[in-house]
């Protein structure tokens, strides 16, 4: 909308067993990478043990200009895990205290809402385990020593 947005806090939670959070290189990462349109980075942290992502910002100094409407506030890129394909998995936002994710303008909330989203994987699925056959090598000669 056009109010000036001064902070947000994000709380993403994502399932570890299926994606892994990487930075632009493709590299393992605990953090995700802000746009810089909110300028004073308050939090960032993704638990990649548990798939809580911890995410705020905001603008302190009075002159600094304040971004309205659509803008990017971070980029957060996974990989998916090998084995996982063929399938998807849930993205959810944080809707309650402690962890609630919120916008806010002069100190107000302005989020109408958060909408979950889900990662759709594709790719090699596991093998399935084999089963081991036993096959007979003959018959058993007698003992040597006897």
């Amino acid at each position: 909308g056009a109010d000036l947005v001064d902070g947000a806090e994000v709380h993403l939670y994502y399932d570890p067993t299926y994606l892994l959070p990487v930075d632009a290189g493709g590299n393992p990462t605990d953090r995700i990478v802000s746009s810089g349109a909110l300028s004073q980075i308050l939090r960032n942290k993704i638990y990649t043990d548990t798939g809580h992502i911890h995410f705020a910002a905001g603008i302190y100094d009075p002159e600094e200009p304040r971004p309205s409407g659509t803008f990017t506030l971070a980029t957060l890129r996974f990989r998916a895990l090998w084995g996982t394909g063929a399938g998807s998995t849930a993205l959810t936002f944080g809707t309650t205290l402690p962890f609630k994710t919120d916008v806010t303008s002069a100190g107000s909330s302005v989020l109408g809402g958060v909408d979950n989203g889900s990662i759709t994987i594709t790719g090699e699925e596991p093998p399935l385990p084999s089963t081991p056959t036993l096959t007979p090598t003959g018959t058993p000669t007698p003992d040597a020593a006897e």
